[in-house]
């Protein structure tokens, strides 16, 4: 289990894989677990870097709310402690965030970029999104109604509704999702650092490659902020699922490692 000392924190990370290096950044809340579902095609073609984002998953939980700049810092010293000076770069959620800053501070460290159901800037309150009395994302107990009000914030009905009645399908959601759930307080610093996110006047200075990848159903972060990626990127495209939503790499790993494969 792999750990490296930055900045008053241990993080995890996991490498898989030969050939080309490609850095896989999870979103809000979660671990490196939920690659899982379209881990196997990539480490046959990629020498695949995975890593827990601090606050969440094996890394270590401060205190104090977090900044993008330090998710930025904390991705760079993961790829200098594996020796990798460029990679591809596949975010999702505010892991596609933390790409869109790590190819603006660092384009020389980047090589094609994938940026998954992420935005320029959220945009919304993202502090009132954290409500303990209101959000679906503060499960306090596993009630069947509890689970059913989270997985809809994650995925399109037709896939909750597959999730709460086939149960193999659900035991492999939540055995990568509810092994190491994150905290109230980690998800309250993590939202500290997408709340201050903007890079919305600078995706023109992104002259990466880049691949933009979205559910039309996502109800978390919609698909206009992609579509807005789209337009404000110069060597940009975008696959729009039409029956996804959030979580599009879960609902549709086949498909998705497909497209991954096909723009690298």
């Amino acid at each position: 289990m792999p750990k490296i000392k930055h900045r008053d924190s241990f993080l995890h990370y996991d490498v898989i894989g030969e050939g080309e290096p490609l850095l896989l950044i999870m979103g809000w809340g979660g671990n490196s677990l939920m690659w899982d579902p379209i881990m196997s095609p990539l480490v046959e073609k990629f020498k695949v870097i995975t890593f827990d984002n601090r606050g969440v998953g094996r890394s270590s939980k401060l205190k104090e709310p977090y900044t993008m700049e330090l998710f930025v810092d904390d991705t760079k010293a993961v790829l200098d402690e594996v020796k990798i000076s460029k990679t591809h770069v596949f975010g999702v959620s505010m892991g596609g965030m933390i790409a869109q800053n790590l190819a603006l501070t660092y384009p020389k460290m980047v090589n094609k970029l994938i940026l998954g159901c992420t935005s320029p800037k959220l945009g919304v309150n993202i502090k009132h999104a954290l409500d303990q009395e209101t959000s679906p994302f503060f499960v306090r107990s596993f009630s069947p109604s509890d689970i059913k009000q989270l997985l809809s914030m994650i995925f399109s009905p037709n896939y909750v509704e597959k999730l709460m009645k086939d149960k193999e399908e659900f035991k492999k959601f939540f055995t990568f999702y509810a092994k190491y759930p994150p905290s109230w307080t980690s998800m309250k610093h993590q939202a500290a650092a997408i709340a201050e996110h903007d890079t919305l006047n600078r995706l023109n200075q992104i002259d990466h490659k880049t691949l933009i990848i979205a559910g039309k159903l996502d109800s978390l972060i919609p698909f206009r902020h992609s579509k807005k990626l789209k337009d404000s990127i110069p060597n940009s495209k975008l696959i729009l699922y039409e029956d996804t939503g959030h979580g599009f790499w879960i609902e549709k790993p086949k498909e998705t490692a497909k497209n991954v494969l096909k723009f690298l």
